[in-house]
């Protein structure tokens, strides 16, 4: 099911799709917005992700990736999704000017409305009692400012003349780097790299927050099924087209050659 309300500006993407892109490059305020997500040889896509804007001046991207195996892994994302856009537009005045301060805020709530939608969704359906999510979300002010919050191993990178890796995984193997017991290289191998230490679930938990500026950067937000692919270092490359819609297409296209796990990506960038 894809569901777009022109209203909201909105997509979500959700099990049932193979393959959605959205928007063909949304040009709002000055920044440009797309969204993509593929199955990439999965039989159901747990993945979901939204682009709103919430208020006339603020614009939310948010990926989640519904933990395999753990129940209804794909509702789980749907409902964090869901539940931080429903939020944050609750908390947005038409007429307000944005700061960093007040979208850590938006966000900090967002995550939180994200793990009560799970749990009053587990206690309506005891047979998806367990599931979880991870969530990384973007806001974006008119000046070009951008509060990023993030739960689980779903990244934010910052792509420019350097790509750069902003959120922390919460992971087992992410510890182990920090603990000096391995190398990120090692990590990126690892057997158990895809484990997460914290999740969007039925336990309240705080979102790292990471405040950017985009400047001549490009935003991306992704899923495992995508960073498990490429290195920074491999990214630039494939964010030299100017034009959104076009560097979408291009990492679905790559993810979907190496038919690995459900891929999902959002880009921003200030409008050329």
């Amino acid at each position: 099911m894809v569901f777009l309300n022109n209203q909201y500006n909105r997509v979500l993407i959700t099990d049932a799709c193979t393959e959605i892109r959205w928007p063909p490059g949304v040009d709002s305020m000055n920044i440009c917005f797309c969204g993509a997500s593929h199955t990439c040889g999965r039989p159901n896509n747990e993945d979901a992700f939204a682009i709103e804007m919430v208020g006339n001046n603020l614009w939310v991207g948010t990926v989640a990736d519904g933990l395999g195996g753990h129940p209804a892994g794909e509702v789980a994302s749907t409902l964090a999704v869901n539940a931080l856009i429903a939020s944050a537009r609750q908390q947005v005045a038409e007429d307000s000017r944005y700061t960093p301060d007040s979208m850590r805020k938006i966000l900090i709530s967002g995550f939180g409305a994200a793990s009560d939608a799970i749990r009053r969704g587990t206690g309506r359906h005891p047979d998806q009692s367990g599931m979880g999510t991870t969530l990384v979300a973007a806001l974006i002010n008119e000046e070009s400012d951008c509060v990023i919050a993030s739960v689980g191993d779903s990244r934010a990178y910052l792509v420019g003349a350097e790509s750069r890796q902003v959120t922390k995984d919460h992971t087992f193997v992410q510890e182990m780097v920090e603990r000096g017991l391995i190398t990120r290289n090692a990590a990126r191998v690892h057997p158990e790299r895809n484990v997460v230490t914290r999740i969007i679930g039925l336990d309240p938990v705080l979102p790292d927050l990471v405040e950017i500026h985009l400047s001549d950067d490009t935003l991306l937000l992704c899923t495992d099924g995508f960073s498990d692919l490429f290195t920074e270092q491999e990214l630039g490359s494939a964010f030299r087209n100017p034009d959104v819609t076009s560097i979408c297409d291009n990492l679905i296209k790559r993810a979907k050659e190496a038919n690995g796990d459900n891929t999902t990506v959002v880009v921003a960038r200030e409008a050329q």
